[in-house]
């Protein structure tokens, strides 16, 4: 039985399996679709998956656990569309096309670091020398990586249209933490919806050619699973409770996945400079996975509405009339109210632990 507070990890560590496994995956799908329409029917694959498993939710009347998007949601949800997907996916399909399987999955490891930076721009997520040190790692890592001195600018293009990836989903993780407490099959269907179909627009303005429906198949189930699907359905319910800096870091395992499908699909064994970034980045991964914060907090007085159990220390409300204490799992969704309060624990930077740092 998983515990309330490792649900969270596992819902987020899953993501990273099956995102590392499908990066080697897609790039064996470029053999037979062209980038970018790649990118569209990987989102398309993903918002049609989500919408058909919400019909069957539907019919066979499984309630809903979570509070549905509403309007303020929209530009949360454009923000986390374009960036994650529309921009990330397309930049992401074009360098893979110039990068090898397990060089993409330890470049894709630097999503920690710009997760943690664009955290710390725009809510002001504060990290511990700890957590800087890791991501000191991974970034040295990804540095050797992009390294090439026989070419023009001393970089890899590929290796920073992947770094460029990486930072799109920085900022798409920022923007679905706002509306990480809604229900994630609606964020996801809607965002591989949209992503989907401005893609397609794209590669059809410039001409990219049809792909036959063998590997259009393929590409969909990509999506389905690994792109977004339910990579994102269990990423977003992982980013809930850890919040965009942690959930970033336990994410960034991805590349050994990565690795070890990229090795078993192309048998392309790597030399001798594998091995130092490779050794950084699990040694950022392994900093990164504990680290551990807790000191005394402040939570303000708030009313908000999300999924939720009554076994965290923060929500011990009484129910109004007709709303249940609790589902089969313990959690359930309604507005509730939390008092001023004062304590001290471990925490993340969750829906409740937004609060700004002294130190």
């Amino acid at each position: 039985m998983i515990s309330s507070s490792t649900r969270p990890v596992f819902f987020v560590l899953a993501a990273a399996f099956l995102f590392g496994s499908s990066t080697s995956m897609a790039k064996l799908a470029l053999a037979g679709i062209a980038p970018i329409t790649l990118a569209s029917i990987i989102y398309l694959g993903s918002g049609g998956g989500m919408a058909v498993y919400r019909l069957f939710r539907y019919f066979r009347g499984i309630a809903v656990e979570d509070p549905p998007l509403t309007r303020s949601s929209i530009p949360w949800v454009i923000g986390a569309s374009f960036f994650g997907a529309v921009l990330a996916t397309t930049s992401l399909t074009l360098s893979l096309r110039t990068v090898t399987a397990w060089e993409a999955s330890v470049l894709l490891s630097f999503e920690a670091v710009a997760t943690a930076l664009v955290a710390r721009v725009i809510s002001g997520e504060r990290a511990g020398p700890r957590v800087w040190t890791a991501l000191g790692c991974i970034t040295l890592a990804c540095i050797i990586l992009a390294w090439r001195p026989d070419q023009m600018l001393g970089i890899s293009i590929g290796a920073v249209g992947i770094l460029f990836t990486c930072l799109c989903w920085g900022v798409d993780t920022s923007c679905s933490r706002q509306i990480a407490g809604r229900n994630p099959l609606e964020i996801v269907m809607y965002k591989g919806l949209f992503a989907g179909v401005i893609t397609f627009a794209i590669s059809r303005v410039i001409g990219e050619p049809l792909p036959g429906a063998g590997p259009a198949v393929v590409a969909a189930i990509i999506g389905m699973t690994g792109f977004g699907g339910l990579m994102t359905f269990c990423f977003l319910r992982g980013l809930r409770d850890l919040g965009p800096a942690r959930t970033g870091s336990f994410f960034g395992i991805n590349p050994v996945f990565g690795i070890i499908v990229g090795l078993v699909i192309f048998r392309d064994i790597p030399g001798l400079i594998f091995i130092p970034p490779v050794g950084l980045m699990l040694t950022g991964i392994a900093i990164l996975l504990t680290e551990h914060h807790n000191h005394l907090h402040r939570h303000s007085p708030d009313v908000h509405n999300h999924r939720h159990g009554h076994d965290d220390g923060h929500h011990d409300h009484k129910h109004p009339k007709g709303i249940l204490p609790a589902g089969l799992d313990g959690y359930h969704t309604h507005l509730h109210s939390h008092q001023d309060l004062i304590h001290e624990h471990e925490h993340t930077p969750d829906i409740h632990h937004q609060h700004q740092h002294t130190h």
